[in-house]
């Protein structure tokens, strides 16, 4: 059972019992946006706990991105997401819950933290990546050529450590031109973690994430151009314009 649109109820779940049928009561700030809507009861087992006390959508977004960074492991390479095409991607949702000890990428992070912030109804949130993915440059040295991101120090979920990452291409959550990465803490000028919590996508989030930009022709292992985040023919241009609802299915 779901309560939606209660003035002023934060957050939670409270236990709620029938003679011999006990369930949950998932108590939401707003009612659940697509593709959560109606909302999966096994993502609202995380999200209403994680967010739970909170009254804002700011607030629950917020607290949703950073438990899912402390909660999750990002390795790049294991991935639940299937389909992936410049228009969006099919996320297998019910084994990314089940086998939640299994690492993953960025594509599932940002499902996930769509799937997270939209039960709750927190704001209608999307998904986006840093350029198309039929530009990117998936394997280096192969006959596909394209483009890849190399980032500034950041520390990615789980136990690998702050570092210069090399992606294709990196997924992340939005609303408009805010964003959400769930999958990196980003380093302050005093060596610090922060976390990427509605930044404005263009002005700041570019900035704090890319080093530089690669490209690679193909069958060439070393790249041919190595530009900035702000040079002319940078690859930089967050696609779809308007983001993407990832299809959920129970797989």
């Amino acid at each position: 059972m779901v309560w939606t649109g209660i003035p002023f109820q934060p957050v939670g779940v409270m236990p709620y019992s029938t003679r011999g049928s006990p369930s949950e009561v998932f108590v939401v700030l707003d009612e659940p946006k697509a593709p959560m809507n109606p909302a999966w009861v096994s993502v609202l087992r995380k999200s209403c706990v994680w967010a739970r006390q909170t009254r804002t959508a700011p607030v629950a977004a917020e607290r949703l991105t950073k438990e899912f960074y402390l909660n999750r492991v990002y390795d790049g390479i294991g991935t639940f997401v299937y389909n992936i095409s410049d228009a969006g991607e099919t996320f297998r949702l019910k084994a990314f819950i089940e086998r939640w000890g299994t690492s993953v990428q960025c594509n599932d992070f940002a499902d996930f933290l769509v799937c997270l912030v939209n039960s709750i109804g927190a704001y209608e949130m999307k998904c986006q990546r840093t350029y198309s993915p039929s530009i990117a440059c998936v394997d280096p040295g192969s006959a596909q050529g394209g483009w890849r991101l190399w980032t500034n120090v950041v520390d990615p979920a789980g136990p690998m450590g702050a570092s210069r990452m090399h992606v294709s291409y990196h997924q992340f959550a939005c609303v408009g031109n805010m964003v959400w990465d769930p999958v990196y803490a980003f380093i302050n000028s005093l060596g610090l973690p922060t976390y990427c919590i509605g930044w404005d996508r263009d002005e700041y989030y570019k900035s704090a994430l890319v080093y530089r930009f690669l490209y690679y022709e193909p069958n060439n292992a070393q790249p041919v151009r190595i530009i900035s985040a702000d040079a002319e023919g940078s690859p930089w241009n967050p696609a779809p314009s308007g983001g993407f609802t990832p299809i959920t299915v129970a797989e």
